[in-house]
């Protein structure tokens, strides 16, 4: 029975690693069985490839460790880490304790008009931050 269907590439690389069993449509199909043939052929070359000398993997291993122990960065690089952290630091400590806005004394003031000006925020019904709001109502 004939395939209507070729092979897939999956289906080609499971028969050539003896995963999958052919079929008639292999044997019948010049197509796929040219296909298998190429990839075949690529197997056979890959796998003939000469295997590096030891001399070679040990250059090439000495190298990687010549890489590895020579310095990559620079004083300024290694410390930058802790220089941004030591600033975030300093950032927190003077957003955590802000210094008091001192305004300067306008002149002395009587006892009465202070005692007038306490008693006209205890009084007041409303917090003084509300005021600003307030004014945006007032027509």
């Amino acid at each position: 029975m004939m395939r209507e269907n070729h092979w897939s590439a999956d289906e080609l690389v499971e028969h050539l690693y003896g995963i999958r069993e052919g079929d008639s449509h292999l044997r019948e199909c010049p197509v796929c069985a040219g296909w298998l043939a190429e990839m075949e052929t690529k197997r056979r070359q890959s796998a003939a490839w000469p295997e590096p000398s030891a001399a070679f993997l040990a250059a090439q291993r000495q190298q990687v460790f010549a890489r590895a122990e020579r310095q990559a960065f620079s004083h300024a690089a290694r410390l930058a880490p802790a220089l941004g952290a030591l600033a975030t630091i300093i950032l927190g400590v003077f957003l955590l304790f802000p210094r008091p806005n001192r305004q300067p004394p306008s002149g002395r003031i009587s006892d009465a008009q202070l005692f007038a000006e306490i008693n006209a925020l205890i009084e007041s019904p409303e917090p003084r931050a509300v005021a600003p709001i307030r004014n945006l109502f007032q027509e």
